[in-house]
């Protein structure tokens, strides 16, 4: 069991002035073990970089690449077992507070260890400072205090402390909404809280982003062929902090686009255009549950009926289609799965890229390849091979695809660390679609 109260007072008599709310503080000098064998990637580099701004809580702008690479061995540990984003939170929740996501390889408190802390009761100081074996020993005990899913339904606080039996446990709770974040930008892959669809119904494609505060930002498109697209924004919502994953398709077959989104809580929210541009989303409704447990999910029209359907990429790389059912009140039942060998991709997004009507796949891994998976037009097995069209694009923290000059293509919206925005438009060569991007906005690594 971890002795929170033993390791707080010891650290406290060595780092005094080091502190944020009695844990082990962000900035130390704590002997450390590496959390991944590849070490600290680039990629590790640049999420840190994009994360920094986006957290509230004791991690703001404390985020580095090592953190990351240990956030990232939380996470796919979490993805291993098949649990959902809210696992996740619940795990790089208790490790900001326990170590500030470092694993920490000597003994602050007396015999604990590595990134939760864990006494030597736990299992071998080899064992504790392994990532994979820590987060797994800490999901045991939680899936064992919280049977048949309950864990889904508490707060992040109270089962973090039900796990580490804190004498402080009031301090999980405040670092729940750093945990989402974490969690979901290493869950979520392709934007999170960016998405890219005409909203307004005029064939161009606008953005939506949603602020680390969790308001709704709608950015118009002004038009094809403009080297600044996307201009002034206007709020069209609050209290979207909640979702993971935040996608615009056309569900309803109206030509506007509507909102799908995962909260993080698994469960899938329905939120269709109202009619009016400026106020298009209102109330939600409950359209799916156990959707957390995707690495991405993309919203598009697979088959052709011009309703969107889901698609999502599971832990394990299964790609599984989610057709639309033709009921809007509940558009997405049972999924099937369409494809295998996924896992290794960070970004996935689909839209029509040959405009022939039906969605293709665009993704892109850690070598910066990108892929294009057209559809076959076989709506039972709409993707196969997925040829080489594009190199460079691990430099990207999220990637987009959408029409957005109105010319039935799918263009690319790509966001770097640094905040600036980047438009690849499709040349109409199915063969080469994406030559040189050009910049089109700064400022948008302000969106969780």
């Amino acid at each position: 069991m971890t002795s929170s109260f033993v390791r707080r007072a010891a650290i406290t008599a060595l780092l005094s002035s080091a502190f944020l709310l009695g844990t082990v503080a962000p900035a130390h000098a704590y002997a450390t073990a590496a959390c991944s064998s590849a070490g600290v990637t680039a990629a590790d580099n640049a999420l840190a970089t994009s994360l920094n701004p986006r957290l509230q809580g004791k991690m703001r702008n404390q985020m580095t690449g090592y953190r990351v690479s240990c956030a990232r061995a939380v996470a796919a540990a979490v993805q291993a077992r098949g649990l959902d984003v809210r696992a996740a939170t619940i795990a790089m929740a208790t490790v900001i507070v326990e170590t500030s996501i470092e694993n920490i390889s000597e003994q602050v408190d007396h015999d604990s260890l590595g990134l939760f802390q864990q006494r030597a009761s736990w299992g071998t100081a080899q064992q504790r400072l392994n990532p994979a074996w820590a987060t797994n020993a800490f999901l045991n005990k939680m899936l064992s205090l919280y049977p048949d899913g309950s864990w889904r339904t508490r707060s992040v606080g109270e089962v973090a402390q039900a796990v580490q039996v804190s004498a402080y446990p009031s301090r999980y709770e405040p670092q729940a909404a750093d945990g989402a974040v974490i969690a979901g930008a290493l869950f979520g892959g392709s934007g999170g809280g960016l998405a890219a669809g005409d909203v307004t119904g005029d064939g161009y494609a606008d953005v939506i982003g949603r602020t680390t505060d969790g308001n709704l930002l709608l950015y118009p498109n002004n038009g094809a062929g403009a080297a600044a697209p996307y201009g002034p924004n206007r709020l069209v919502g609050s209290g979207w902090q909640t979702f993971t994953t935040i996608r615009i398709a056309d569900v309803t077959g109206d030509h506007k686009g509507d909102v799908v989104a995962v909260r993080n809580d698994g469960t899938l929210w329905l939120y269709t255009h109202g009619g009016d541009n400026n106020a298009p989303y209102s109330s939600g409704q409950l359209v799916g549950d156990g959707w957390g447990g995707f690495r991405n999910v993309s919203v598009a029209d697979v088959t052709g009926d011009g309703k969107a359907d889901v698609l999502g990429v599971t832990a394990d790389g299964k790609l599984l289609l989610y057709t639309h059912g033709g009921d809007n009140s509940a558009p997405y039942s049972t999924g099937r799965q369409v494809g295998d060998g996924w896992a290794g991709f960070i970004h996935v997004t689909a839209a029509d890229v040959t405009a022939d009507g039906k969605a293709d796949i665009l993704a892109s891994g850690s070598d910066g390849q990108l892929r294009l998976y057209a559809h076959t037009g076989d709506n039972n097995a709409p993707y196969s091979t997925g040829p080489l069209v594009g190199t460079g694009w691990a430099q990207f923290d999220r990637v987009l695809a959408a029409d957005v000059n109105n010319d039935q293509h799918a263009d690319l919206l790509a966001t770097r660390p640094d905040g600036t925005l980047w438009l690849y438009a499709n040349t109409g060569d199915n063969s080469h679609p994406y030559d040189s991007g050009a910049q089109i906005g700064i400022g948008w690594n302000g969106f969780a």
